[in-house]
């Protein structure tokens, strides 16, 4: 039971914090509860921002590609 308690509030949490613009009120609520500071949690944290760093990352990549392509296009026609 605690374990199905600990997962659906993580995945609560971490859903409201990448909507959030800013990250530290997420960092001073974490150090006012003593469970979310546990290894688990920043590993999952860290693994989260990882994630959408590289979501944002490959966006970006796939946008210089289209750019890349298009340049080449209109060069040849």
């Amino acid at each position: 039971s605690p374990a199905n308690h600990f997962s659906s509030d993580g995945i609560g949490k971490s859903s409201a914090d990448t909507s959030s613009v800013s990250p530290v009120p997420y960092v001073l609520n974490g150090s006012s509860r003593g469970r979310k500071c546990s290894a688990v949690e920043k590993v999952a944290e860290r693994r989260q921002r990882r994630m959408i760093k590289n979501r944002e990352s490959a966006a970006r990549s796939r946008a210089r590609k289209q750019v890349t392509i298009c340049l080449i296009y209109f060069i040849l026609v």
